[in-house]
């Protein structure tokens, strides 16, 4: 069976988008320590990269085409968790006068994450499913949003953004990156 340089093409590219370091998204400048503070007016520039500064400076590369590239004043909260296997990093934005965020950010997060109080994320080799309270599943494929509603009502958009799959020995589980966005 021969397959066309328009199919090869495709497959890489979906492979591409699965595999990896959590596919693209990338953010620099964390510590250990919680960083929170209040941006102005951030905007992605044309590299598709978010900059600002916090304690020190914060680089968002890879973000979400899906995602506004204008955000308005914002308050960012950007963590480490340290987890077996590498730590994954949690960035939130909330707008002036809201106390939960309206978008999080997740690099390198690992399977059994809840999201929203409502999902748990599960890995399983690089296969990514949603199980919400009910132990419903849904299979979540990358670039790809979703569109959820948690148990209050509340509409949530779920992307996954990649998914880096578990390497040798029991201290390198799967991982993946997404962002979670308040409708």
């Amino acid at each position: 069976m021969r397959m066309s340089a328009w199919a090869a093409s495709l497959v890489l590219a979906a492979s591409a988008v699965q595999a990896g370091d959590a596919a693209g998204l990338q953010i620099s400048g964390q510590s250990m320590q919680p960083q929170t503070g209040t941006l102005s007016v951030p905007a992605v520039n044309h590299h598709g990269q978010l900059q600002f500064k916090l304690a020190q400076a914060v680089t968002v590369t890879g973000w979400p085409a899906s995602l506004p590239s204008r955000l308005g004043k914002q308050t960012v909260t950007l963590q480490m968790l340290a987890n077996p296997g590498g730590s994954a990093t949690v960035m939130h934005f909330a707008r002036p006068g809201e106390a939960s965020p309206w978008l999080s950010l997740i690099q390198n997060g690992q399977s059994g994450s809840r999201l929203a109080n409502t999902w748990t994320l599960r890995i399983q080799a690089d296969r990514v499913t949603l199980q919400d309270q009910d132990a419903a599943l849904r299979l979540v494929v990358p670039g790809q949003p979703l569109v959820l509603r948690d148990k209050t009502g509340i509409r949530w958009q779920f992307e996954l953004l990649g998914v880096q799959p578990a390497g040798t020995g029991t201290d390198n589980p799967p991982r993946a990156s997404w962002y979670l966005r308040r409708l």
